[in-house]
């Protein structure tokens, strides 16, 4: 040792080797804390990218949802206009329908009122008295009678027993049978109800 001690050049070269080493380490301490933060950078750098990309999806899809929330609200506007419109048009035809069904049946009842009125010719004349002792008022018409009650009927009540025909038709017409009835039925029945005579006079009175 003393002589390793007494020896310059040995110490110096003792003294290089320390330095050396100490260089290496110094070194190796510096490449060890570079690459721990490139990995730290690297890491970070990822995730920035990650969440970047996320939150684009997320406005992508927030985006799109938008955009299928009003498409859907002018889809439903259309389909609502349509179905009104279709709602309109409909009520409009059923409207026309009962229109048309009303004036053929109410002129299937003058057609078949004038077809069942009797006919006298022109040249038959009551007579002032008859033979057997019957007044004047009993050989004229029920409808013309001056001593009757009641007159022929006024346009108002002759509009109103045609309504109530109508209904009474519609009504029985809704109601389910074994047997459809064709209008002709409910036309038949009204009119052997109701004097043909009187509704021929109503119709030319009005």
């Amino acid at each position: 040792m003393e002589e390793l001690l007494s020896s310059q050049d040995r110490w110096l070269s003792i003294a290089e080797a320390a330095r050396r080493v100490t260089t290496n380490l110094q070194l190796c301490w510096q490449e060890y804390q570079a690459a721990t933060n490139v990995t730290a950078n690297r890491a970070s750098v990822e995730s920035l990218e990650e969440e970047r990309r996320q939150l684009m999806a997320l406005r992508q899809e927030q985006q799109d949802r938008r955009i299928a929330q009003v498409r859907a609200r002018e889809a439903e506007d259309r389909l609502a206009r349509t179905e009104e419109r279709a709602a309109r048009r409909l009520t409009n035809n059923i409207a026309d329908a009962e229109r048309v069904a009303d004036a053929i049946l109410l002129a299937e009842a003058i057609h078949t009122g004038e077809s069942r009125r009797p006919t006298r010719p022109r040249s038959d004349v009551v007579p002032r008295y008859s033979s057997s002792g019957e007044s004047r008022n009993q050989l004229e018409e029920p409808g013309t009678r001056r001593g009757s009650r009641r007159g022929p009927a006024s346009a108002e009540e002759l509009i109103q027993q045609h309504q109530r025909r109508l209904a009474r038709r519609r009504s029985a017409s809704a109601t389910p049978k074994s047997e459809p009835l064709g209008p002709a039925w409910f036309l038949m029945a009204d009119l052997q109800s109701f004097p043909m005579e009187r509704l021929h006079c109503d119709i030319v009175n009005v």
